[in-house]
């Protein structure tokens, strides 16, 4: 007589064999995508030519040509009401982008060419600097990789900023390494790993070399655009409770939608556009 199977545990085992063998096949076949080197020039060389248009807009624009682009929104839980704090607190909507991003996601996502300047949205002075990046992120067994491999490269550098004029938290995530704060990030004893959650300590600027400066103008470089599944960065702007804006409410908001923005740095209360068109000019060319 023939041994019974359970047909539930059956289909279970099943579908656990196929994803094991999918992910295996992925690993040693597909691999993760190879990328060549990106040379990105000194900080210094850089010269932003920024618009003449001098126009303040309620809302950051959707998009800026071809290049840049607003793909996802915040989604910052709210645990006792298992809503969207950025829904809560500012004006979150579904303006510019289907995409809420991912449960926790603390800034909205802008496409932009990796390797491209990212530029400070007002005065600022750097509170933290951390830089989870790594050469490779694989979840080759996670469901939702499966298809996908490896992300290669996983640029995460984070750089957390105080608004001198209000004081608000103003954070940039998913940036490429190299920075005029902690020059030595992805240098040296802190070159990337190979692999995201491995060498951590090279995650912190007092193990690779400590701060070089803190302070920026609003439209200088703070660094440049990195890859985390596609080429983008991520802003969040988290408000206090004394934020004349919110009535006593706190939290992370939707900078599209809850701020003042503008192409060209003046002296307005308008958030800078934190990508413009810009030049290398080496020393003599």
């Amino acid at each position: 007589m023939s041994a019974q199977i359970d047909a539930p545990k059956y289909t279970y085992l099943k579908r656990g064999v196929y994803y094991f063998v999918s992910g295996l096949s992925l690993a040693l076949l597909v691999g993760c995508k190879t990328i060549e080197p990106l040379v990105l020039p000194e900080i210094s060389d850089i010269k932003t030519v920024f618009p003449s248009n001098t126009t303040v807009y309620e809302k950051m624009p959707c998009s800026v040509g071809w290049k840049y682009k607003i793909s996802t929104h915040p989604n910052i839980a709210n645990p006792s009401e298992k809503k969207s704090f950025a829904a809560d607190i500012g004006t979150w909507s579904r303006r510019c982008s289907k995409g809420r991003g991912y449960l926790g996601k603390k800034g909205l996502s802008i496409d932009a060419p990796r390797g491209t300047p990212v530029l400070a949205i007002a005065d600022m002075v750097l509170v933290d600097a951390l830089n989870r990046s790594s050469q490779q992120q694989c979840k080759v067994l996670n469901r939702s990789q499966v298809g996908r491999g490896c992300m290669r490269p996983f640029d995460d550098l984070s750089l957390t900023f105080r608004d001198i004029a209000t004081g608000r938290t103003i954070l940039y995530y998913h940036l490429m390494s190299k920075n005029p704060f902690v020059p030595g990030f992805g240098q040296g004893e802190c070159e990337i790993p190979l692999n995201f959650q491995e060498e951590r300590h090279k995650r912190y600027p007092s193990f690779c070399g400590g701060y070089a400066k803190k302070e920026v103008k609003k439209g200088e470089v703070i660094g440049f655009s990195g890859d985390a599944g596609h080429p983008h960065i991520s802003l969040g702007i988290l408000i206090a409770p004394d934020d004349p804006l919110y009535n006593g409410k706190a939290g992370y908001v939707d900078p599209a939608n809850s701020f003042k923005w503008e192409m060209s740095p003046s002296k307005s209360d308008a958030y800078l556009y934190p990508f413009a068109e810009y030049e290398v000019v080496t020393e003599g060319s």
